[in-house]
């Protein structure tokens, strides 16, 4: 699938046309989406930064759920070190209070004119998942609210029993409700019903999705391997080695059809995602093999290299993964995007497998990020060597804490590595760190200044498991301090949400809450009230509960800050935002409505949403791309992971390293 889109006929839309993509799991702008779901370019979810230039609408608006990773003209992020979106609209003032249902159309804006995929918010994009962990919040037992204990981080969270949440027996009930959608007549349908299968399906399932491997429409085809990777089972290891190797078995799964790229690129993909590696090891070797083999297309290379983090095994089997990963990146004569994707994947080996970092891997990354001539694999050394340390503190190795200072204080690896030198000192910890960010925040300016921002409040979010150490409590006071001063005294909106959501990082919830409704309130830039929307709702703010419905009841006109709102609410264990909107879908909306609150229900439905959705789903005389949404609402909602099984390709990524498979996987993550 690649693109389509959707004219908003009515009145209350006129100042927010927008063109819709829906591809591979859904609807999705070309070729970023935001951070809590995807929506068109002039319409993102309140705070999504605003996509490069995409191409003419095209005059079929037939919907098509699953971007092919087939090369297209659309720009993927990061083709190059610095690409630039177009504008979002002009950059405004807050002007009068916003009330709850007030016409807010207006975007963010840098102060520049223009945003860059090197802004914050296409970190948190990428990472949001990880933070957000919406279905915990919704499904954690709601009774009295937190307290001050929590947020000062004497008392941790603790998940009480589910009363809503989908158990498994429920889930596979629906289960031949979505291989009925496999046979729709829309491919969209069809499409979204492979990724929703994967999520809450077995290995019963393995078979159904391999025969959609011969399926008509070639988005559907590339998204079937995908699907068997989602079920996150070692029975889908052998029909995907054969999809990925291109054997004679794979030619009779693809119906006789010559071997297609995106095909064994969605297989290198959902290898990494099944669940650990043969006994043979035969996922290693094969993800090691097409990594390097140059003579295939890059996003099969990328995907192999980038799978290879995410396996476990043993300090043998890691050892022989981490010595093809710095062959990989130690060698020019790999593409600059396959060698950035293998130093993002030394990183991930030594933290998922709680390797002891080795004093010469330390060496090697560190020289990489001094002389290598790629920023690409600058800017991934200085993501590993945060991964690699991540929560040692000043227990790190010296010689990475010095040069992420170094990179953070004005380094030579440009302006994103300096971001993400950030990010990866707020994932390290330590008093060593936390200095080095409060001095950054205070120097800094724009983008970085929120980079800082992001990454202290990382660091401050880890102080709360440190129990009664008084130097902790003391530095996560000063820094949610520093936090809410920077927030207030942002001037930007766009660097302003930035400190909203890490003020909702670092649970700022007795003194940043009011300081973030009060804002909201003030504020009529729709970007900036759905990141604040969002940061109350990661604070469990229950004091904006009635501030937020309303909004939600009376911003018709922008349907999707309502989705933001939704979001909020549903942080905060609020269900009865599922409710309303089921009440909306059963009493007849317009199509554009109906889809919106779809997509919204996948964020903030439980067990009682499942039934509606699927009757969306099923029901052959539904918009299509209504029935896309539902159909993946259904699957996030029931979906065996707390978190989408794909924020580990994610979570820690080199984002500007970024191909069209990876940029359409990413989509179907927050989809």
């Amino acid at each position: 699938m690649r693109k389509f889109f959707i004219a908003c006929v009515s009145i209350a839309f006129s100042l927010i046309t927008a063109n819709t993509a829906l591809g591979h799991g859904g609807g999705h702008p070309q070729p970023y989406n935001g951070p809590a779901g995807s929506v068109p370019p002039n319409m993102q979810p309140p705070g999504s930064p605003t996509p490069p230039p995409a191409p003419a609408p095209t005059p079929t608006p037939t919907p098509t759920p699953t971007p092919t990773p087939t090369p297209t003209p659309t720009p993927t992020p990061a083709p190059t070190p610095t690409p630039t979106p177009t504008p979002s609209g002009a950059s405004a003032a807050a002007g009068k209070a916003a009330g709850p249902g007030a016409a807010v159309t207006r975007r963010a804006t840098p102060k520049s004119g223009t945003a860059t995929f090197e802004d914050w918010d296409f970190w948190w994009s990428h990472n949001s998942p990880v933070y957000l962990n919406l279905k915990e919040s919704l499904f954690r037992q709601t009774g009295e609210s937190e307290s001050a204990d929590f947020f000062l981080g004497r008392k941790s969270r603790a998940a009480a029993k589910d009363t809503t949440r989908p158990t498994p027996d429920l889930v596979r009930q629906f289960v031949p409700r979505v291989k009925r959608a496999l046979d729709a007549s829309n491919s969209d349908i069809r499409d979204s019903a492979c990724v929703t299968l994967g999520r809450i399906g077995g290995a019963e399932e393995i078979a159904a999705l391999t025969a959609m491997m011969k399926d008509k429409s070639k988005n559907v085809r590339e998204t079937a391997p995908l699907g068997i990777g989602l079920l996150q089972l070692k029975e889908g290891i052998a029909p995907l080695l054969n999809v990925l190797e291109a054997t004679a078995e794979a030619a009779q799964l693809r119906g006789g059809r010559e071997p297609e790229w995106g095909i064994r690129a969605m297989a290198a993909a959902g290898l990494a995602l099944c669940g650990g590696d043969n006994e043979k090891g035969e996922v290693k070797d094969a993800l090691k093999k097409y990594s390097a083999d140059t003579s295939i297309n890059k996003e099969v290379r990328v995907n192999a290299a980038a799978g290879l983090g995410l396996l476990k095994g043993d300090n043998a089997y890691c050892a022989d993964i981490l010595d093809h990963l710095q062959q990989l990146a130690s060698k020019p004569m790999y593409d600059d995007f396959v060698r950035a994707h293998a130093v993002v994947g030394i990183g991930r080996i030594i933290d998922r497998n709680g390797l002891p970092p080795d004093a010469e891997i330390v060496k090697f990354l560190c020289r990489l990020l001094r002389r290598d001539k790629s920023t690409h694999v600058q800017r991934s050394a200085v993501i590993a060597l945060g991964t690699m340390f991540k929560d040692k503190g000043d227990a790190a190795h010296p010689e990475a804490l010095k040069e992420l200072r170094a990179e953070l204080a004005g380094g030579k690896a440009g302006n994103m590595a300096k971001n993400y030198a950030a990010i990866a000192l707020g994932e390290i910890g330590g008093t060593e760190a936390f200095n080095a960010l409060k001095n950054a925040l205070f120097r800094e300016k724009g983008q970085l200044s929120a980079y800082c921002g992001l990454g202290l409040a990382i660091l401050c979010d880890k102080l709360r498991d440190k129990g009664d150490d008084e130097n902790a409590k003391l530095q996560r006071l000063q820094g949610l301090s520093q936090l809410r001063v920077s927030f207030k005294n942002a001037n930007n909106p766009q660097i302003k949400g930035g400190f909203a959501i890490a003020l909702g990082i670092a649970r700022d919830g007795v003194e940043g809450g009011p300081i973030l409704l009060e804002a909201m309130k003030n504020s009529q830039i729709v970007d900036l009230r759905g990141y604040i929307a969002i940061a109350m709702g990661m604070i469990n703010y229950t004091a904006a509960t009635d501030y937020l419905r309303d909004v939600l009841l009376n911003a018709d006109n922008v349907p999707l800050l309502k989705q933001q709102v939704a979001i909020g609410l549903g942080l905060m264990g609020n269900r009865e935002v599922a409710n309303m909107m089921v009440k909306q879908l059963r009493e007849g909306t317009n199509n554009f409505v109906a889809t919106s609150i779809s997509k919204a229900l996948g964020y903030v439905g439980d067990r009682d949403t499942m039934a509606p959705l699927a009757d969306i789903m099923n029901d052959d005389t539904a918009n299509a791309v209504t029935r896309a949404y539902a159909t993946l609402a259904l699957g996030t909602i029931g979906d065996k992971n707390s978190l989408p099984a794909l924020a580990e390709f994610f979570s820690g990524c080199n984002f500007l390293a970024s191909t069209q498979t990876l940029s359409l996987l990413q989509r179907i993550m927050n989809s």
